[in-house]
Order: C-alpha cells, then structure tokens, then sequence
C-alpha cells in the first residue's frame, strides 16, 4: 500500500510539474509576442508564483533524495533559481529581459522534472539522428521569433523573417555569416539571444545526444546503442554523464579563461569597463564555439598586427575545432604526465596529426600567394601572424585579420579547400571533419600498397569507417556543387557577385565558416534562403549520415555474384 500510494503521488506530481511547465510556456509567448502583449502584466503576480513553486520543488526533491550529501553535485543546474531570487528579494523591478530568461528556465525545468518527457521521446520511435534535426529546427524557429521582435533591433524595429530566420540559422549552427551588422543592427537583447543561440548549436551535437539518452532513462541506448556509441564514445549511462559533465566544464573553463585574457588584452587600449568585458565575453565564447560572429564592423582587421589577440582567439578556435573526445584524452594523460601505461588513443594521434599539417599547409599556402597581394611592403611577424591566423580560422572559426576581398584567387581558393574540411569530430565546428579526409587518404594509401584495411599507428581501422569516410566526403561535395549552381542561377543578375564569390559563399556554409568575400549581405532573398537550407544541412547532414549508416541497417542474408567494371 505504501508503495502503491507513493506511485500515485509522483504521478500527480508529474502531471503538476506538466501543468506548470504548460503554464510560463503561455506566459513566456504573453511577453514576447506583441499580439498577446496585453497578458503580459499578469507576469507581476504570476512570476512570484512560478519561483516559488520552483523552490518548493527543489527543496522537495532535496528532502526525498536517497542521497543528500551528494545531491548538488548533480542538480547544480537548480541553483540558477538564486538568481531571480536575489533579483526578487533586491526590490529592483524585474525588467523584460529578465522575465524572459526566468520563464524559460522555467520552462525547461518543467519538461525536464516531468518523466512524461522521458516516456514521449522513447515512444516517438524516431532515431537520434531525426531528433537532433528537429531539435536544430526548434531551435532555430525559437531563435527566429526571438530575433524578429523589435526588442531585438537596434532601432527598435523588426529586422524581417528572412533575416531572422537566416541569422538564427547562422548562429544555431555557428556559421557566422551574417546580412545584418551584429554590433550595430542588434540590441543587446538581440545579441544575447545570437550568443545563447551559438552556444546550444556548438554543443548541440554531444550534449543533446546524451541527455537524450539519459532523459529515456537508457530506452534508447538499447534501441540505438550502435548511433549513440559512435557520437559519445560510450554504451553505459554511467559513462555518458561523465561525458556530459566533462563538456559543459571544460566549456565553462575555457571561456571564462578565454575571456579573462581578452580582458587583459583589451582593457589596456579600450578601457576596464563593462562594455569590454562584454565584448570579451561575447568574442570568448564565439571564438570557442567556432562561430564567428563579432561585434566589431570589420571582425578582427584592426588587431591584425596584435600578438596577444592573436594568439587569445587561434588558441580558443583550436581547443573548440579539437573535439571533446581529443581535449579529454589530452586532460586524462596530463594529469599522469609520466605514466606509460595508456598512451593518446588512434583518434587524438590523427587529429592533432591532421590539424596541424593543415595549419602549417594553410599558412603556406597564403605566404606564398599573398606575397605580391595583402603582404606586400609588410613585415614578416605581420605576414606570419595574418597567414597563421588566418589558416587556424578558416577552419570553420569565420573571424577574419586579412580583408578576404582583398585576397588573391588562389588564397580563396586555399581558403575553400580548409572550409571544406573543416573542425574535427565531436567539436563546435563542421565541415567534412580532418579524420574524414586523413581516413580517406589513409585507405587510399592501404590500397596502393594492396593492403585489405588501412591501418595507421601500428592499429586497423574498419573497411566501414573508411566507407562512411567515403559518403561524407561525397555527400559535401555534391552539396556544394549543388549550392554552387542554385546560387549562381539565383544571383545571375546581380553585380559585383562573380562565379568564385559563390563558390567561397556556398564553401563556407556548409563548412559553417563565417567567412565571405562580403556578399552576403547583397543576397536575393531566394539566395538568402538557400544559403540557410545549406548552413542547415551542412551542419547536421554528415553527422545525420554517420548515424545513419553507423546503425539501424540488418545485414543483407544473401550476396550476388561478383564481376568486375573497369575503373580509372
């Protein structure tokens, strides 16, 4: 009976916390849609209400906890409630901004204590693949009511659905390509929603996988266990909250240092203030997450010649394009520097491997053409500094030293060729990823040897690792050419926009790079559309095809004779 009377509490409960849930998604469209603005006084007396019930549920759930002394450790997310309770308490008004932010945290823990939640993801039968796309697109369509609002502009009035929907877009998928000015065009309501937006995108991929599968309670993992394997680097549920809480740490980290250092770089020149601690937070965080967006008109042209800029901003990009699977085995054999036990794993040797031959081969490459171009009369620390800065970003990074108009063809097209690739796995960038081409080029180079799988220190890797390379590779390229034609059809009677101005803007989408020969902003709308479709699908479709393949395919129980076709 005492079981039995349990059980129906936490089901009432449940539908309690549903209701809730229910109620401050309603008031949080009463604040920010203009047609119910009218409802939106009863957040006077209704947002005391939410955060007490926020309260009361925490010290509830304190209260039943088995076990208590270590309770925070993880539900250190409820601690966010102190923060409109100092705000209550304080006296100060609570202003829209906040209120938005409230009810949304609101919101979220509502979905997230109701195990009704838990129970509709497993029961959709949909795969993680298909969640991640629509969880990018909820996100997006969030973004773009949020950015569509006149709170969000600078002069107080809406920026359009195109834009909105392109920018949310660019920002949920760290891109960084923008037709409006995100210093200038923007409130700092609506930068706000753009940095929160770059955020969810960049540790979108890792973190939404997880808490997917911890959320369905490990329904999921049996049914998917393959697809969720290949993107955590874990089967059990114990090693998937250690993944969890290893990214969003080591995220917090090395932001916060990323924006302590810009502080001390800046704050000499620009003043030790609020708005360049802003900026250095807004820059650290864009900066990690490979997105691109800056504050400033012409991104980081007036800190070329900088050294700490320099290095501040390439470090961030590189940690952030590492992957989290890399940063953690590097942090696991720095704490045991002399330990000979356990060396870096086949994926850490390959990526740093790769990014760095692709560094070095970037800046090179940009030396070389730019010797008679943008580097002419200038000095060599100069000339290193844009070249090395500028090969580390165009790696899905999108914040640009050197004027990318004013670059010569053969640097754009280096430039294209580092856009495509991209970050690597299970970082904040995209692209094809650096292990996706280094396999490839590893099993060509078995093959010419006439070796059955390609191997790379001193261990195999899977003929199927090597195919799934193979269809990544041929997916982005036929997407970009595909983008490349639609485009130039779409923009044929545009001035100034030339066929390798298209080919640089369509890279960098699906590379989610940012960087633009400054054409953007001069799109069609169809232009402008199809360049969102390409960001889209150029962040979530090699990932998307990767768990595609890596499960939920049966094994064919038959084969057909085999016969040769000539090919070469």
């Amino acid at each position: 009976m005492a079981g039995g009377g349990n059980n129906r509490w936490l089901k009432w409960y449940d539908w309690a916390w549903t209701l809730v849930a229910l109620a401050a998604l309603g008031l949080l469209l009463c604040v920010i849609s203009p047609p119910l603005a009218r409802w939106a006084d009863i957040s006077r007396w209704l947002d005391p209400l939410f955060l007490a019930l926020l309260c009361v549920d925490i010290v509830v759930r304190f209260l039943t906890s088995p076990d208590r002394r270590n309770y925070w450790r993880h539900a250190w997310i409820d601690l966010i409630v102190l923060v409109p309770i100092a705000g209550l308490f304080s006296g100060v008004p609570a202003a829209r901004i906040a209120i938005l932010i409230r009810q949304f945290v609101a919101l979220c823990m509502g979905f997230w204590r109701s195990d009704r939640t838990a129970r509709l993801i497993s029961q959709l039968g949909l795969r993680p693949a298909q969640l991640i796309v629509i969880t990018f697109a909820a996100a997006i369509l969030v973004g773009t009511i949020l950015l569509d609002l006149p709170l969000a502009s600078a002069n107080g009035e809406s920026i359009g659905f195109v834009n909105a929907v392109f920018t949310a877009t660019s920002a949920t998928c760290v891109t960084g390509l923008i037709v409006l000015d995100t210093g200038k065009d923007f409130s700092v309501f609506g930068q706000i929603v753009i940095l929160c937006l770059i955020q969810i995108g960049a540790l979108g991929i890792m973190t939404f996988s997880a808490i997917l599968l911890l959320l369905s309670r490990g329904r999921m993992a049996k049914r998917y266990e393959a697809q969720m394997q290949a993107v955590l680097g874990h089967e059990s549920l114990a090693g998937v909250q250690e993944m969890v809480g290893f990214i969003l740490k080591m995220t917090m980290i090395t932001e916060l240092i990323g924006a302590v250092l810009l502080v001390a770089a800046w704050g000499p020149t620009r003043g030790l203030d609020g708005r360049t601690i802003y900026e250095s937070v807004f820059h650290a965080v864009s900066a990690f997450c490979n997105a691109g967006f800056s504050l400033f008109s012409s991104s980081l042209e007036d800190w070329q010649p900088s050294i700490s800029i320099n290095a501040i901003m390439s470090s961030l990009i590189i940690v952030g394009g590492l992957g989290f699977l890399v940063v953690r085995d590097l942090a696991r054999l720095g704490r045991h520097p002399f330990s000979r036990r356990r060396g870096f794993i086949v994926q850490t040797k390959v990526v740093l491997l790769t990014s760095a031959i692709l560094i070095a081969a970037g800046m090179a490459a940009l030396l070389v053409a730019e010797r008679n171009g943008v580097h002419s009369g200038v000095s060599w620390q100069n000339r290193l500094l844009g070249a090395y800065f500028q090969s580390v970003t165009a790696r899905t990074a999108g914040f640009n030293t050197l004027s990318i108009k004013s670059l010569t063809e053969a640097s754009r097209w280096a430039i294209i060729v580092l856009m495509f690739i991209g970050a690597s796995p299970g970082s904040t960038g995209g692209g094809v990823k650096t292990t996706t081409v280094a396999v490839l080029i590893i099993w060509m180079r078995s093959a010419l040897r006439n070796r059955d799988e390609p191997e790379a220190f001193r261990r195999r890797i899977s003929t199927t690792t090597a195919q799934r390379a193979v269809c990544i590779i041929g997916f982005g390229i036929a997407l970009v050419v595909l983008g490349v034609f639609v485009l130039s059809v779409t923009e044929s009677g545009s001035a100034g926009i030339e066929f390798d101005d298209v080919c640089f803007e369509v890279t960098s989408a699906f590379g989610t790079v940012g960087l633009s020969t400054g054409i953007t902003p001069a799109l069609s709308t169809a232009g402008r559309l199809l360049i969102t479709v390409v960001m889209f699908v150029g962040r979530i479709g090699p990932l998307t095809l990767a768990l595609a393949i890596a499960g939920g395919v049966r094994r064919a129980a038959y084969r057909y004779a085999e016969e040769t076709v000539l090919v070469g």
